[in-house]
């Protein structure tokens, strides 16, 4: 097999442009992850793209990949516009989103034809692989995380507490049935890596500590001192000897949102991970910006990154962009941003759909995965509160409230009068949104109707939805 660019039809002397994304799959024995790409004399490199070509001939699918005992049934087909990302649709036209159910995208199988794909010339045509299991279950690039409801926050909650990070925290997260965890890794002033969720004054007050001005300047010695909730806590490479031989569990890495400097964390999380590839591929490694990627991504090219969108849910078209560019696979959202057509343009862009944090609330949980999202980070939720609390969303009482999502908003809510008990409260978040909190209690009875959204921008609604009904 041959790997070259450009692919050039001798009839018409054109040339075309045919990449392949390898969506975790590997190529002649090396590991092939999202943007790595083959070059014309057989060395890996670090570019964007693997173009894969015949000469002459029609242009076919090839098979360039494998997966382990996986098998590939075939490949999506994705292009760049100027707006964004496009995909093949089972119509044969190219869609930003399946709204309509009756179209999805078309799975192009190995050996067929992927000339009728090209509209120009100087199309670059990206085929996307998808791989299967025995039991015909999808398993894409992310696959091994994902696969997992829950993620235990900072190993999870523990004795009424939370943000632990520590060794004890670990074994119960463990024994509670965890198998994906998210840990906090903060770098002291000499260059050493700990678990830890930081020593701001806000922090300390989440992890139990007594904060001190000094911590401001903290060491690795100091560091090892401060006790969380009790328990003594980590470094990277006391984690790292108890993870590497627990092929079950993979791990989030939160730097949290650190403007430069991340090199330097990144070379000492390689440095006490000991370069282990087999722990290094567990990994989801979380980014806050364009920025803080690139700088890890300069180190080393992890197989799993998740960009975090936090407050820019307006961006999140871009974000999904960025992803796709740069082989991002997942992205996190924060549970009030977390609506069905959110979560559908995450999955359209073939993407996970993560999101935090649901701190003991199983009925809530269970109410975000009917809406879609693939993963929950949480302190207390576990796998039998979910299968507990099944299909008991809105049982029981409860408040409903009606957030802008947007920070350019205005209320068209009544000015309510004094002594208006049942009256709802208007608020601005700190993030600009306006919140409007209904006060009426709703017990899943008959004939009660929501006031819905009345809060617009620009003179547009921010929500389409004006009144429902409960059922």
């Amino acid at each position: 097999m041959k790997f070259h660019l450009p692919w050039k039809r001798e009839q018409e002397k054109k040339e075309y442009t045919l990449i392949y994304d390898g969506n975790g799959g590997r190529q002649n024995g090396e590991r092939f992850v999202r943007r790595s790409f083959w070059l014309p004399d057989g060395d890996f490199g670090k570019e964007k793209k693997f173009v894969s070509n015949t000469d002459g001939g029609n242009l076919t699918v090839e098979t360039v990949f494998s997966n382990s005992d996986l098998k590939c049934v075939g490949y999506y087909a994705r292009k760049r516009t100027e707006e964004g990302w496009i995909w093949y649709g089972t119509d044969h036209n190219w869609h930003d989103s399946f709204y309509d159910s009756t179209v999805c995208k078309q799975l192009i199988p190995i050996a067929a034809s992927v000339e009728p794909l090209y509209e120009a010339v100087d199309d670059e045509i990206y085929l996307v692989a998808q791989w299967e299991d025995e039991h015909g279950i999808r398993r894409n690039c992310g696959y091994e995380i994902f696969s997992k409801k829950l993620m235990a926050h900072a190993f999870g909650g523990m004795d009424g507490t939370t943000y632990h990070n520590t060794a004890e925290a670990f074994e119960h997260g463990k024994k509670e049935g965890y198998q994906s965890f998210e840990i906090d890794l903060s770098y002291t002033e000499d260059d050493r890596l700990v678990l830890c969720h930081g020593w701001t004054e806000n922090n300390c007050k989440c992890t139990g500590v007594s904060y001190k001005p000094e911590f401001a300047h903290m060491t690795y010695e100091q560091a090892m001192q401060i006790p969380i909730h009790g328990h003594s806590i980590m470094d990277a490479r006391q984690f790292y000897e108890k993870a590497k031989n627990e092929p079950a569990y993979t791990f989030e890495i939160d730097f949290h949102n650190i403007k430069k400097g991340n090199e330097k964390r990144v070379a000492a999380m390689l440095e006490d991970f000991r370069q282990d590839e087999g722990l290094l591929d567990r990994l989801l490694m979380q980014v806050y910006s364009q920025p803080m990627y690139e700088q890890i991504d300069s180190v080393y090219h992890f197989a799993n990154y998740m960009y975090l969108v936090g407050l820019n849910i307006d961006k999140l078209d871009a974000i999904l962009t960025y992803c796709l560019d740069h082989g991002i696979c997942s992205v996190a959202m924060r549970t009030n941003f977390v609506t069905k057509e959110n979560v559908r343009k995450v999955h359209d862009a073939g993407l996970y759909a993560f999101c935090y944090t649901v701190s003991d609330d199983a009925v809530y949980a269970n109410y975000l995965f009917q809406l879609g999202v693939d993963m929950i980070c949480t302190d207390f939720v576990t796998e039998k509160a979910l299968e507990a609390t099944k299909e008991t969303f809105g049982r029981y009482p409860f408040m409903v409230w009606y957030n802008s999502n947007h920070k350019e908003a205005v209320s068209h809510y009544p000015e309510t009068s004094d002594g208006d008990e049942n009256a709802g409260t208007l608020t601005r978040l700190k993030s600009g949104n306006l919140e409007y909190r209904d006060k009426t209690i709703w017990e899943h009875t008959e004939g009660q109707t929501t006031v819905g959204m009345r809060i617009r921008s620009t003179g547009k609604t921010i929500c389409r939805m004006e009144t429902a009904h409960i059922h």
